[in-house]
């Protein structure tokens, strides 16, 4: 066998080397790939399966802008009832407020209807504050009930035996000469003879109610030259009667008459009442 030279053999132990160097380099190839099967695996058992990185930092921004717009509207509107409590609770207060001055008024007011009637059972009550708020919601008046009333600008036109107010469009009866009546029924009596007989030319009298005969009060007494008695809290053309019976009633015995004589209506017994006629 021919001895391989020194060449030769140096040859084939470079070629072994390398042979041994590719072997190595292909076992770490084949090491790398296998952990990258393992991971791509993993990876593909995960919800980021097969996505890059810019499309994962892309779905985690997004994400994150949701929660975020989540966050802000839970704050919005955690803000907006906070602030509709914050109204409530203001309103809770007023009411509480209004609620006192409302209980202060009721209890002022029985005070004022107990000093001018007297203690009345609730029934009557309810008509005495009834006719109360009459007074106070047309600003009547009243030296009692309503003793800044300005009252009414009435424009009378006296006409014969009639006065009338084209401001409220009725018609009185006039003159200066009235029948007194004692008793609410012989009032009645009283107007039913006047259109018995067509006083002025009309059958269709009547005693005027409570907010009619008020209508005529005046806030300040026209004192008459001859008598301070005739002075009223009335015009100068309704004089001759101090006094007047309505058709309203407190109770069955109690009607309300008006005394333009102290500024104020009443329904206390009277005996010296007149009747002044409405239509």
């Amino acid at each position: 066998m021919e001895e391989k030279s020194f060449d030769d053999r140096l040859k084939e132990t470079e070629l072994a080397i390398k042979e041994a160097e590719l072997a190595k380099i292909k076992s770490e190839d084949e090491k790398v790939n296998a952990e990258t099967d393992l991971v791509r695996k993993q990876v593909n058992e995960n919800w980021y399966s097969g996505k890059s990185l810019g499309q994962i930092a892309a779905v985690a921004l997004t994400v994150f802008a949701l929660y975020t717009g989540i966050d802000q509207f839970f704050l919005t509107e955690v803000k907006q009832k906070e602030a509709k409590l914050a109204e409530l609770q203001t309103k809770l207060l007023k009411a509480r407020g209004d609620s006192l001055s409302m209980e202060i008024d009721s209890r002022r007011i029985r005070l004022t209807l107990l000093h001018a009637f007297g203690h009345l059972p609730d029934s009557l009550y309810d008509n005495a504050l009834k006719q109360y708020w009459m007074i106070k919601w047309n600003d009547y008046f009243d030296r009692q009930f309503n003793p800044e009333g300005k009252g009414i600008e009435n424009k009378f036109q006296e006409e014969d035996s009639v006065i009338y107010d084209a401001k409220i469009d009725l018609t009185w009866q006039g003159g200066s000469k009235f029948n007194k009546q004692e008793k609410w029924k012989d009032a009645l009596a009283y107007v039913d003879s006047l259109n018995a007989r067509k006083y002025a030319g009309y059958n269709d009298w009547r005693l005027p109610t409570l907010e009619e005969a008020m209508s005529l009060m005046k806030p300040k007494t026209l004192v008459s030259k001859i008598s301070r008695i005739d002075s009223l809290y009335a015009d100068p053309l309704f004089k001759g009667t101090p006094v007047i019976w309505t058709s309203n009633k407190l109770s069955a015995s109690r009607p309300w008459y008006v005394r333009f004589n102290r500024g104020r209506c009443d329904n206390v017994v009277d005996r010296n009442l007149y009747v002044r006629a409405v239509r």
